[in-house]
């Protein structure tokens, strides 16, 4: 039990300590080198049979210490302090990387709904350059209708407007041409 404590000791920098202790309180096993801390000596101290965590004031900073009971407590209470610091580091990491992830999202979420609406609006200021070439009078160009969607669809109408315009036009030339005719005759 001793080298698994020394090793968790090793292996976890943010742990402080760690110790176990009988049903009773007595420490059976523990990582502190220079003897026992007196706050630590607690014999007969009531453990609740649940996980607990507590924060101590040492002079190493702030401690969280972690309680749990070894089989329902029959077999003792296993108890590691973890440097508060250590801790709060690892939120801050953990913030970071959070706000790191979300900033990536909202780039990547912006530049999707950038390419999206270029994928409208360009087709869209297409149509109303062509309408306002229309509405001058160039009634020979025509849109190239693509896509069965809203914007295939509005393309054919003013490609039909256009014709439309042109055949009065010409019908009204003609009728024009035909009554300077007839008044000359």
């Amino acid at each position: 039990t001793q080298l698994i404590l020394q090793h968790l000791l090793i292996q976890e920098e943010e742990v402080q300590y760690a110790y176990i202790t009988d049903p009773s309180g007595h420490i059976i096993a523990h990582t502190f080198t220079e003897g026992i801390p007196a706050d630590f000596i607690n014999p007969g101290e009531n453990h609740p049979l649940e996980p607990t965590a507590k924060l101590f004031d040492t002079e190493q900073g702030f401690i969280k210490d972690f309680s749990v009971p070894i089989l329902d407590g029959d077999a003792g209470f296993a108890h590691v302090g973890v440097s508060f610091e250590a801790i709060r580091k690892a939120i801050d990491d953990l913030r970071n990387i959070l706000l790191f992830i979300v900033t990536g999202i909202t780039i990547l979420g912006l530049t999707a709904a950038f390419f999206v609406s270029s994928l409208i609006t360009k087709p869209l200021e297409k149509l109303e350059r062509i309408a306002q070439q229309i509405g001058a009078g160039n009634l020979d160009i025509t849109i190239p209708a693509k896509g069965n969607d809203e914007i295939g669809s509005l393309s054919q109408t003013i490609n039909t407007m256009a014709l439309s315009l042109k055949e009065d036009i010409t019908q009204r030339t003609l009728a024009q041409k035909e009554l300077r005719r007839s008044k000359a005759t």
